[in-house]
């Protein structure tokens, strides 16, 4: 595993985005938002006409963030639209950052 979360729900860290295994290239780190967090102020690239903002699928992505931070402990790390991870001091505020919650399913 590559988080070091025990928790059962969790949000993913920088070190997760980094894992090749869960996210081989910034493509694979795209992410877009449901309508259910739409309607309740998500905010995604909708009204973007860059074709960077969107995941493979063709959907617009958003901002979302992670669990710690790579600087101050005012910022958290996120990852943007075009799927690079950076750290910034809001990203709620700033990015209208969306949560993805996280989990490990064991197959065995």
């Amino acid at each position: 595993k590559a988080s070091t979360s025990k928790d059962k729900v969790f949000l993913l860290s920088m070190a997760d985005m980094k894992n090749e295994k869960l996210f081989p290239d910034k493509n694979s780190r795209k992410a877009s938002i449901t309508e259910y967090c739409r309607v309740r102020g998500g905010n995604d690239m909708r009204d973007s006409d860059n074709d960077d903002g969107r995941t493979t699928e063709g959907n617009p992505s958003c901002f979302w963030t992670l669990r710690g931070t790579q600087g101050y402990a005012w910022e958290n790390d996120c990852v943007n639209p075009w799927g690079e991870m950076f750290s910034v001091g809001d990203c709620f505020v700033t990015y209208s950052g969306n949560i993805r919650p996280a989990m490990y399913i064991s197959l065995k």
